[in-house]
């Protein structure tokens, strides 16, 4: 096999150059031996990407430069709770980061970064900080649904 170079030496027989650029489409000279082949020939026709709508998910965050340790946050599973910062955890061996969140009275809820799409910064008008939800409490799954914020369900962030 050849790569580029010097495309004019004769190709011995049985043998292959690659060269960039050429014809859009290959073909078959029989009578010299020559099989020319292109990209789209072997790959397929290059895909174009329509651009993706956001997916209501994406409304939460999406980037770890948003959130300020202290700030409050809605997980969409739990409710209210702090941004506590990040931790990294060893996992069967394997090394994860972490955000960590602090709800009512100190309970801790480590969700992995690949998923802050369940976690929003809280907003509300006003200058007063809501109550913080309780991990598996009551707080949680009473009426809140009907609020506008999530309900919390159970103690472990997918």
């Amino acid at each position: 096999m050849d790569h580029a170079g010097a495309a004019t030496s004769p190709l011995a027989p049985g043998s292959c150059r690659i060269v960039d650029g050429g014809p859009a489409s290959g073909f078959a000279f029989r009578g010299a031996g020559l099989l020319l082949l292109t990209a789209t020939d072997l790959f397929g026709a290059p895909r174009s990407w329509a651009p993706r709508r956001k997916a209501a998910s994406e409304a939460f965050l999406s980037d770890l430069r948003d959130l300020r340790t202290g700030d409050v946050v809605v997980h969409r599973d739990y409710g209210l709770g702090k941004f506590a910062g990040l931790v990294t955890i060893d996992d069967a061996g394997v090394r994860r980061e972490m955000v960590d969140l602090r709800y009512a009275g100190e309970a801790k809820l480590l969700v992995p970064v690949e998923r802050l799409d369940l976690i929003q910064k809280y907003s509300a008008s006003g200058d007063a900080e809501p109550p913080l939800d309780r991990l598996g409490g009551p707080a949680g799954r009473s009426g809140r649904r009907g609020s506008g914020r999530p309900s919390a369900t159970s103690r472990t962030s997918s």
